[in-house]
């Protein structure tokens, strides 16, 4: 009744030769519980050893284990006799010297529990049951991690103990007045002596794999060992030589070599068991990979029985991934499923040689892009044949984009035979319909889209010329000179504080401005730009510049996100005369463009560089409702864009089989704005709000047409879905700071029904 822990944390190492980690030796009803490390990885080394052990002089002692008690009669170093006694009686005067619990007993339970939720690692055996003792629970549970086999030899005695395999005996009264029983070995067990040799269903260790188990060792107990998966994916690649296998409903067994073995000519009179020598899915069984085969047997007297009404998984793209069964196979209420198959393929599900009876499930859906038909051979053989479907129900278009450029991909691969490229789509066909729609949403995302239409509705080169408008043209207040004349002949003058024209026929100037945004798409950005320009008076009205601008935006979004470098230089007019005020400008720009994408659920990440270059004119009208003659100029305007953008064709690296390759695009842009103008002079500068609303005409959705790395098609679309009408807000001012230096600044608010942008900027002027 002893408990031992090794808890998490702690290590326990026994790593020299014949070293053992964990050792229980004598008794009963103990647990060990293995939470932290143990290893014993030295030649011969055990992790964890559950013994009664052997005395040092031989057949002078008793023969004990649980359930088991043998005395031996010498005469001249020979074993003369043999008999077996009572677990708790006092045969002898030392006897109950020999006992620890001379009330309860120590033989008449099992010897131990062992629990592992930690690590076990040795050179031979992980787990090591000697063959005097029960061990009736070996619980695999989370956390797990073995390395070794694990050996049961419980009742399998094998050297020279003295015991005698008959399975008769003969009651005896001894002088102590104890009866004892001569012959064979016996288990006294559940008020019976049952020879030693004979299964007894209830004295079966189970070894319980309770949680997801990566194991390779071999699992050994022909006679004495059941192997349950009770919970969670076990995958296998070890041999398991036990009496039975049972997967749980919610469990799950990928590969191994299992030898089930039948006892119903070795059971003990009086027990039943219809279990052994049977393979007993409830769950869900298959093979370890593609070009294995996952493997029932039996003895060599019985063959083996897979009972099935669970699941059947064929795995594809190799040369097996099937279930081989030497015996027979029932399954009676059983479904088939595939795993890395892709559309069209077939492949064995299931080879019994002894035939196969019962009728399967019909479900036609494998995957979320996959059904399945099952089809039997013959009587020993079931295969199943896949083709493509679209069961994910309600998609979004950006899936039902990425699903149509899959499907081209997938047709155009096994056209041309690139089975690199074709294997990387196994993942995604098998693929149930949560997990394939997150992922075509991932392979079908790009930011190219976003990025065309954020670069064509960009309003950087338009608000240099609008905002340098609103100083070309600017009033001073100065102090003139007026002639009075007086009724007396006393002329005199006086100074009258007016507006006039500033007299400027140079300006030179730099502006910063940032932007701030979201898209429609969810993606948000940030924008940081530098533009510079000069302008000359042309003549009473005009005045005529250029200028060149640099434009660096960042856009980011789930999975993506990408920069756009924009380099402009234009030109531009200024014009104004009385009350009406307007502009015209023209500019090329040169686009940089650098992509970045990621698909988390396939650990990829890609990017892609391509270039590109953009025509864009535009203008605006105001006109001064009150042409300067009250407090507040209050001036209704409209204001055009127009762009045309042209960009090249990429691939994008980094994805496999997933990289777009995507079409080069030309897009025309067309938008118009129309509001109201509010502004006031100061003494140097002025100050101001607009209000506006902005339309898109054409050109605010660019689509690109794409395809994947290897398809001859590129069938699917990369669509930026913008919001085509803005209210906007600006506020501007700018001050004179002296010596014809001037400073101006700019906030802007842009609104739509799904996004927004923020933009600000300072303009730095000088005039001569």
């Amino acid at each position: 009744n002893k408990t031992v822990t090794v808890a998490k944390g702690p290590e326990v190492r026994s790593d020299g030769e014949n070293g053992t980690g964990v050792f229980a030796a004598y008794g009963k009803n103990h647990t060990l519980n293995i939470d932290g490390n143990v290893t014993a990885n030295g030649d011969g080394g055990v992790g964890i050893w559950a013994d009664f052990g052997t005395n040092s002089i031989g057949s002078l002692m008793e023969y004990r284990g649980s359930y088991m008690r043998y005395k031996r009669v010498t005469e001249n170093g020979k074993i003369i006799n043999h008999y077996n006694v009572g677990l708790n009686d006092i045969s002898e005067s030392l006897d109950d010297y020999s006992f620890s619990d001379l009330t309860n007993g120590d033989l008449n339970d099992k010897m131990a529990t062992i629990n592992v939720s930690g690590s076990v690692e040795a050179d031979t055996d992980a787990i090591h049951i000697g063959s005097e003792s029960f061990v009736d629970n070996v619980n695999l549970n989370e956390g797990a991690s073995l390395k070794g086999n694990i050996t049961n030899l419980w009742k399998n005695i094998e050297y020279d103990a003295g015991v005698s395999d008959e399975e008769t005996v003969t009651a005896e009264k001894l002088e102590s007045g104890v009866t004892v029983y001569n012959g064979g070995l016996m288990l006294q067990y559940d008020g019976k002596l049952i020879p030693y040799k004979k299964y007894v269903p209830n004295l079966v260790t189970n070894v319980n794999v309770n949680a997801d188990l990566n194991y390779n060792g071999n699992i050994t107990g022909a006679n004495n060992t059941k192997l349950n998966v009770t919970e969670g994916t076990f995958n296998y690649t070890g041999a398991a030589d036990v009496v039975n296998v049972t997967v749980a409903k919610n469990a799950a067994v990928y590969g191994g070599e299992y030898t089930v073995n039948d006892q119903t000519e070795n059971l003990a009179d009086g027990y039943s068991d219809e279990t052994t020598g049977q393979f007993i899915n409830h769950g869900a069984i298959g093979a370890a990979d593609k070009d294995s085969a996952l493997v029932i047997k039996g003895s060599d007297d019985v063959k083996a029985k897979l009972i099935s009404d669970g699941t059947l998984v064929a795995v594809g793209g190799g040369s097996k991934g099937n279930i081989e069964v030497d015996g027979s196979a029932d399954i009676d209420g059983s479904k088939v499923t595939v795993k890395n198959f892709l559309p069209g393929e077939s492949a064995k599900v299931l080879t019994a040689t002894d035939g196969i009876t019962g009728e399967f499930v019909s479900e036609n859906q494998v995957s979320g892009l996959m059904n399945a038909e099952v089809t039997k051979d013959d009587d020993n053989n079931i295969s199943v044949t896949t083709t493509e479907a679209n069961n994910l129900g309600e998609t979004t278009s950006e899936q039902n984009e990425a699903l149509k450029a899959v499907s081209s991909l997938n047709s155009s691969l096994q056209t041309s035979g690139d089975t690199t490229k074709t294997n990387e789509l196994r993942a995604l066909y098998n693929m149930d319909v949560d997990d394939a729609k997150i992922v075509l949403s991932e392979v079908g995302k790009s930011s190219a889209a976003d990025m065309a239409a954020l670069t064509q509705q960009s309003d950087v080169a338009n608000q240099i010329v609008s905002e340098r408008m609103s100083t070309a043209f600017a009033e001073t207040t100065s102090n003139i000179s007026a002639p009075v004349y007086r009724l007396d002949g006393k002329n005199d003058s006086v100074n009258v504080a007016m507006k006039t024209p500033v007299e400027d026929n140079n300006d030179i100037w730099v502006k910063f401005t940032k932007h701030w945004g979201e898209a429609r798409s969810g993606a948000n950005y940030n924008a940081s730009a530098i533009s510079g320009g000069y302008d000359k008076a042309v003549g009473k009205n005009w005045r005529l510049g250029g200028f060149i601008s640099y434009n660096a935006m960042n856009l980011g979004m789930t999975n993506g996100g990408g920069n756009v470098y924009d380099t402009r230089v234009g030109v531009y007019g200024l014009y104004k005369r009385n009350a009406s005020e307007a502009f015209i400008y023209a500019n090329c720009g040169w686009l940089r463009n650098k992509l970045r994408k990621n698909i988390p659920s396939m650990g990829l990440n890609g990017e892609a560089k391509y270039a590109g270059h953009i025509l864009e004119i535009g203008g605006e009208y105001k006109q001064d409702l009150h042409n300067n003659k009250k407090m507040w100029q209050v001036s209704p305007f409209i204001n055009l864009q127009l762009s045309q953008l042209n960009q090249g064709g990429y691939t994008e690296t980094g994805l496999g089989a997933y990289n777009q390759k995507v079409d080069s695009l030309k897009n025309t842009y067309f938008a118009g704005q129309i509001g109201l103008e509010l502004k006031r002079a100061m003494k140097q500068g002025n100050y101001g709000l607009r209000l506006g609303v902005k339309h898109a005409f054409s050109g605010a959705d660019p689509e690109l047409s794409y395809g994947f790395d290897g398809d001859t098609s590129n069938p699917g679309r990369l669509k930026s879905k913008q919001d085509k009408t803005h209210y906007v807000i600006r506020l501007f001012g700018d001050v004179g700071l002296g010596g014809n230096w001037n400073l101006a600044g700019n906030a802007r608010f842009q609104k739509g029904s799904h996004d927004k942008d923020i933009a600000a900027s300072l303009t730095l002027k000088k005039s001569w």
